[in-house]
């Protein structure tokens, strides 16, 4: 890079597993550029239980966080580093629960900041968070959104095309083509065995279970379901707060099996069991998942969903159904997608995308716009030396 800066500094609340794969490709591909990453976390622990230590991360101190339960951080780590003449550039995420953001993008002698995230408002629309958010995005020298609706939003909003990288926000999907393609029929027929299900009349759930994805209107639901379609079975796969609430369902007599946490194998069986995926709130990374696996979602159209719910069709990929529908509404309509006429064809124009969005495509955008923010700041710089 012909500077002393050398150092990439990316800050992140804990190392989750569905980051490892993008991490180990920017930290190449940046090493290849003459630059080094390194991670910095607040916790080696998550509460959804998906952390890891699968590549080397740096342990920050964080009262505030610890004291807060994770709502607010402050990371004095943050901007040590940023003073630091060796880093090249430091990443923090796009959130106002991070109080060091602030100061942060207020110092005058710093290495040039990028915050990455959403970009638009997705999920949390109360006004002051928002405000702060568009507030890190217009300060900071870089902005790496997960979609391209979330550079729309930015550009809106007064910030430069030119300092937006749009990442395409997605986990590794070779690994789960290659468990669902180990998947064999036999394989198939022993799992509906073990879980007694009927093929075509199982859904599944699969993601973190907690009250913002709406798990109890979820159980509801399957109630008028199962009414409708005998032998129909929710799946659900994942971790959370709310397993309890599902494990008692399940006791109760609901048509329910609770799964755990998924991954690997395990996920890929039981996408490959299940003709759809019942998401009735908070569709995000689970988008991608549905199209590798070749399965459409149903959910609400409500105020809930990360930016990449935008990868599905709304009405090739995906149903959607009005805000404010019950669960007796939603157990109908996964009642009706399931003995559709045109659910293959959904199913066939899911998998048709399994490609679209690819880890080494997120990781070569992250890395282009590192250089890109890198080179326009040693520019700058040398045009006021």
């Amino acid at each position: 890079m012909g500077d002393t800066r050398s150092r990439v500094a990316v800050f992140q609340p804990y190392l989750p597993r569905y980051r490892i794969a993008l991490f180990r490709r920017l930290r190449d591909a940046l090493a290849q550029s003459g630059l080094t990453l390194e991670i910095y976390v607040s916790s080696k622990d998550s509460s959804s239980g998906d952390a890891s230590d699968a590549i080397e991360a740096r342990l920050v101190t964080d009262p505030l966080a610890r004291l807060m339960g994770g709502r607010l951080h402050f990371r004095s780590e943050v901007l040590r580093v940023a003073r630091d003449p060796q880093v090249a550039m430091v990443i923090i995420e796009q959130a106002a629960k991070y109080l060091d953001s602030i100061p942060l993008l207020k110092m005058s002698q710093r290495a040039p900041v990028g915050v990455w995230g959403h970009g638009g408002i997705y999920t949390n629309h109360k006004h002051l968070p928002a405000r702060v958010r568009l507030f890190m995005s217009r300060q900071a020298d870089w902005s790496f959104v997960y979609t391209q609706s979330g550079h729309d939003f930015l550009v809106r909003h007064g910030v430069p095309p030119s300092r937006i990288s749009v990442l395409n926000n997605t986990i590794d999907t070779g690994i789960l083509k290659e468990e669902l393609v180990g998947i064999r029929e036999s394989d198939l027929a022993t799992f509906r065995e073990e879980m007694s299900l009927v093929d075509g009349r199982t859904t599944l759930y699969l993601g973190r279970l907690d009250a913002d994805k709406d798990i109890e209107f979820l159980l509801a639901s399957t109630r008028r379901t199962a009414q409708l379609l005998p032998g129909f079975t929710l799946l659900v796969g994942g971790y959370g707060p709310q397993a309890g609430v599902v494990r008692s369902a399940a006791r109760a007599g609901a048509p329910i099996r609770y799964l755990g946490r998924l991954d690997g194998r395990s996920k890929a069986l039981a996408l490959l069991s299940s003709s759809a995926l019942t998401i009735p709130s908070g569709v995000g990374l689970v988008a991608v998942e549905a199209l590798v696996s070749g399965r459409p979602i149903i959910t609400r159209d409500n105020r809930s969903h990360g930016p990449e719910a935008d990868y599905l069709n709304r009405r090739t990929q995906s149903v959607w159904l009005p805000p404010g529908c019950t669960p007796g509404d939603y157990g109908v309509a996964v009642a009706n997608l399931l003995t559709a006429g045109c659910l293959d064809r959904m199913q066939r124009d899911c998998a048709k995308e399994a490609d679209a969005f690819s880890i080494d495509q997120m990781a070569a955008a992250f890395h282009q716009g590192v250089l890109q923010c890198v080179q326009s700041h040693q520019r700058g710089s040398q045009g006021t030396a």
